[in-house]
């Protein structure tokens, strides 16, 4: 990051906080308003990638205002958390937008988590993120969680609970055809990672200070 940007870090972040906690309140709201809402709901909210990635982001806002976490501040957990919301945005304008016309309050959160986070993020990425020294080999450990989530989608889905997606309906495709999407959508993810360490490597205006470089070893 170029030290000139370095006292606008901070203030963006809250502002970037701020809007991400705002989409998951009012996504909360929604869910409990809902008649019968309870413990099911909650662990049918767990079943979206759109969710989870936007509660991971909620939290790295969180720990890097509040506590300065290394973990969080390190420029492959910002790589891999940009390569999620990225996922998040083009899955959702390419495969998802036209199956879904959500109104009111509902069309409002999925603007804020399909498009207005994503890219705050990754104007946060492009500005406050040394990306000089990101490697290809960490690619491979940004896709566990996405594959862990997979797993899990697939178990709740066993359980007549239904799927999340339409694409991840076993009862619909098969088992061997949903894997098949899965591992398209993986490769899809490395494709993006792929493109932002080729991005990030490129990028002008990477002046770093030593604190941050140090902070910013591979996993």
């Amino acid at each position: 990051m170029s030290e000139k940007f370095l006292p606008y870090k901070k203030p963006y972040i809250f502002i970037a906080l701020s809007v991400a906690f705002t989409a998951m309140i009012l996504q909360l709201f929604l869910v409990f308003s809902a008649e019968n809402a309870g413990i099911h709901a909650v662990l049918k909210l767990s079943t979206f990638f759109t969710i989870n990635s936007n509660i991971l982001l909620l939290i790295s806002y969180l720990m890097l205002l509040l506590v300065g976490s290394e973990f969080w501040n390190k420029n492959t957990t910002q790589t891999a958390l940009l390569t999620y919301l990225s996922f998040v945005c083009i899955v959702y304008h390419v495969m998802l937008q036209d199956s879904w016309n959500p109104q009111g309050m509902q069309w409002f959160v999925s603007e804020l988590f399909h498009w207005v986070n994503p890219l705050i993020f990754l104007l946060f990425w492009l500005v406050f993120v040394n990306k000089t020294d990101l490697s290809f080999k960490q690619i491979g450990y940004w896709l566990i969680f996405p594959t862990v989530y997979f797993i899990w989608v697939l178990i709740y889905g066993a359980f007549g609970n239904g799927y999340p997606y339409p694409f991840l309906n076993v009862e619909k495709f098969g088992i061997f055809n949903v894997f098949m999407t899965g591992f398209v959508l993986l490769f899809v993810l490395t494709t993006i990672a792929a493109l932002l360490i080729l991005i990030g490597k490129n990028l002008p205006f990477q002046n770093v200070h030593k604190t941050d470089s140090a902070q910013n070893n591979s996993y």
